[in-house]
């Protein structure tokens, strides 16, 4: 993630004129952009699980006869990896069907809770995968380590997590 150049750009003494205002009613259009956000992470994520995977074939510590593979929770942390995986992928796939065949049918919440729900898992499975890899994850010979700190990085793209909860209160409340 470094080399996005998100950079600051500070604007002194700039005028705006009220046209420029995105009013609510382009607030689902503007969202969108939260989906492409998602699919990222969701592919760090990918990227993450897939080393583990990989990781859980080939790891053969002295201790056992066969691949850490074998081992129920290494198992179970996979597993739980990949269902994640599907329901974030659902989620965020279902919002894309929904935008694609009627933009205004897609709430602010919606695009919101897709990239909450993107985010908050990929976060989740990278931390599986290092805990399945274990110490040998925060070596820089392997790729777990960027993939930890880049899927981080989508916790602080907006919305931000408490704007998406109120959002859909918001919405449950309003009918």
């Amino acid at each position: 993630m470094r080399g996005t150049a998100s950079n600051d750009l500070i604007l002194e003494n700039v005028r705006v004129a009220a046209s420029a205002y995105m009013g609510e009613r382009q607030m689902p259009h503007l969202s969108a952009w939260g989906l492409s956000v998602a699919a990222l992470y969701l592919g760090i994520a990918q990227a993450a699980r897939n080393e583990a995977v990989q990781f859980a074939r080939q790891r053969r510590p002295n201790s056992l006869n066969q691949p850490i593979a074998s081992v129920p929770h290494i198992q179970e942390k996979l597993a739980k990896m990949d269902l994640a995986l599907m329901q974030a992928r659902a989620i965020l796939f279902d919002v894309v069907e929904q935008f694609d065949d009627d933009p205004s049918r897609v709430t602010p919440a919606q695009f919101a809770t897709a990239k909450y729900l993107a985010t908050n898992y990929a976060v989740e499975i990278v931390d599986l995968a290092m805990r399945l890899v274990g110490g040998a994850s925060l070596s820089l010979n392997f790729s777990l380590q960027r993939h930890y700190r880049d899927v981080r990085a989508g916790l602080h793209h907006p919305p931000m997590d408490d704007t998406t909860i109120a959002l859909l209160a918001k919405e449950a409340l309003e009918g």
